[in-house]
């Protein structure tokens, strides 16, 4: 399964950059050379996340904890590698600079991961409700 709109979202989603015909042609050779199959419930999850990158974040977090190898997340980085290895946005990944900046950095990135921790239990809840109603 793989839809036109994918890069995009996902890139979106990990560093809030829209990407260029680059990035998206590499994932899109990325998913179609294979292993990244989805289960009928990873693909209705996918489907889901894709509506938008805080459900990106809901999702990518609470299966961080319930299946960490889940086919979902291997697409993150794949396009996580795309991105990082890409000349126009490797500057994104490198460190910020100074003691106060990486406080505030892990202070707030503690609180916006127990956000989406609490609401990524939630839609993981209802869309496993979902799934196990119509199969």
């Amino acid at each position: 399964m793989f839809t036109p709109n994918e890069p995009d979202i996902l890139s979106r989603y990990l560093l809030k950059v829209k990407i260029g015909t680059r990035e998206s042609q590499l994932y899109v050779s990325g998913i179609r050379g294979g292993g990244f199959e989805l289960t009928a419930f990873e693909a209705q999850l996918f489907q889901h996340m894709l509506l938008s990158p805080i459900f990106c974040a809901a999702y990518d977090t609470i299966l961080s904890i319930v299946d960490p190898q889940n086919q979902v997340r291997k697409r993150l980085y794949l396009m996580l590698s795309i991105l990082e290895t890409s000349p126009d946005h490797a500057n994104l990944f490198l460190g910020v600079h100074g003691r106060w900046a990486c406080i505030r950095i892990a202070c707030v990135g503690a609180s916006k991961y127990i956000f989406y921790l609490l609401l990524g239990s939630l839609l993981y809840g209802l869309q496993l409700s979902k799934y196990r109603l119509c199969h």
